[in-house]
């Protein structure tokens, strides 16, 4: 079904660009005559978007296969297990579409850059687990991300933050810093020169990527996630808990980016989240330290 989403992005997008390509060019005409120099200019950025849209070689499809693992909901000591397939599309190096929505690199300035999308999900229900049964479902939202992300040498901080339309209604952020380092580099092959130099990763070998990274949510997402109210606790048997804004958990990450040819790459990342203040103290939580990780092969064209 991912497949389908990306290969009729696409078809819509050439399909748009066919018809307005003429009717610009028929507007103009109307209007002046067709003989004028704005009527020039105007087929002329007409003609440069549309041979950009239609341009193979702009366009980078991802596939793959894969599976991960992680808690069945925040705070769970059950773990679950989930095979999974990878379809992603990206146009120019601007805008990518794959399983975590449609986005856009809004803004690239020296080492700074700002990037948004639209997601969909962030529900959970009741039947997910014994442990949340009398706490209700939580309907899943439509998300708008943006992302704010600093290159400082090596190292990338940044800043996510994420709006809920619907569901929750939450608000989410979260801060951390996150680098990929080929191991050439860290056993001394490489040069940090070096790694500037290089545009293609399949020369400079398997890499290490790491983050550290904390995660805060307003009242809205704790109170939904993790807070227990009179009814819930009536039906449920838990305790009461008010859970406000505040940090909710603390993460690790570390994983290994393997290219085996120009087009292939596996890739494998293992995550730990340690859950804090009113979300670790919350009954809803049976395991407050939770892992989390995936493996996948994919392939580029």
């Amino acid at each position: 079904m991912k497949y389908s989403k990306v290969s009729i992005s696409y078809s819509v997008l050439l399909v748009a660009a066919l018809i307005a390509r003429p009717h610009a060019v028929q507007a103009d005409g109307a209007f002046n005559g067709g003989s004028d120099s704005k009527q020039e200019q105007a087929e002329t950025k007409n003609q440069s978007v549309f041979d950009k849209l239609i341009d193979r070689d702009r366009w980078e499809f991802t596939v793959g296969a894969g599976g991960d693992f992680g808690p069945k909901y925040e705070g769970s000591d059950k773990i679950e297990f989930s095979p999974g397939f990878l379809i992603e599309a990206a146009w120019d190096d601007t805008i990518f579409l794959g399983p975590d929505g449609i986005g856009a690199n809004l803004y690239e300035g020296g080492d700074f850059s700002v990037s948004g999308s639209l997601s969909y999900g962030g529900g959970r229900e009741e039947s997910e687990d014994a442990n949340l049964r009398g706490l209700g479902d939580i309907d899943s939202s439509t998300m708008v991300n943006l992302n704010f992300e600093y290159e400082f040498g090596l190292v990338s901080p940044y800043v996510s933050v994420t709006k809920h339309f619907g569901g929750t209604d939450g608000l989410q952020a979260q801060i951390g810093a996150q680098t990929a380092v080929p191991i050439k580099f860290l056993t001394g092959e490489f040069s940090e020169a070096d790694l500037e130099a290089i545009d293609d990763p399949l020369p400079a070998g398997p890499m290490l990527s790491f983050g550290v990274s904390t995660d805060w949510a307003d009242g809205n997402y704790n109170g939904d996630h993790f807070g227990v109210n009179a009814q819930q606790s009536a039906r449920s048997g838990l305790r009461r808990h008010d859970a406000g804004a505040g940090f909710k958990s603390i993460n690790v990450d570390v994983g290994l980016m393997y290219p085996i040819t120009e087009s292939w790459s596996a890739d494998a990342v293992v995550g730990y989240s340690h859950l804090i203040g009113d979300a670790g103290d919350s009954p809803i939580v049976r395991k407050e330290g939770q892992l989390s990780g995936g493996l996948s092969l994919s392939y580029k064209f």
